[in-house]
């Protein structure tokens, strides 16, 4: 429906591309997620509108608001990742990938490095 807006005192027709917070209900219902399918659903509709090349309005803010909540509650039911890095990261990494230290030669240029990497 268009709508009004009022520009230099007077009355302009103006036509508001925006969904409503309905609209939006209604092209993609927000749903608690229990799987990887519905969880990239969800992504790909709050990636279609953070991309929007204008300011989101309240409508769509709220929207955006109730599927972010969606996922980080799903996410929340997830295996935590473990909090690694540094040499302990690469570690765990050479240990899943079945690899040994002279496996990672060519990218330390050194066995003596890869040695002292993994004291």
């Amino acid at each position: 429906m268009p709508n009004m807006t009022k520009a230099d005192g007077k009355m302009i027709l103006g036509i508001n591309d925006a969904p409503s917070y309905e609209g939006l209900i209604q092209e993609f219902p927000p749903r608690p997620i229990h799987n990887d399918s519905q969880l990239q659903a969800a992504q790909n509709r709050i990636d279609a509108l953070i991309d929007l090349e204008r300011e989101l309005t309240s409508d769509e803010s709220d929207y955006l608001d109730i599927l972010g909540t969606l996922v980080w509650e799903y996410e929340q039911t997830l295996e935590p990742i473990p909090d690694i890095n540094g040499v302990e990261l690469l570690k765990v990494l050479v240990e899943e990938r079945g690899l040994r230290q002279k496996d990672l030669v060519p990218i330390f240029k050194a066995e003596s490095i890869v040695s002292d990497v993994f004291k």
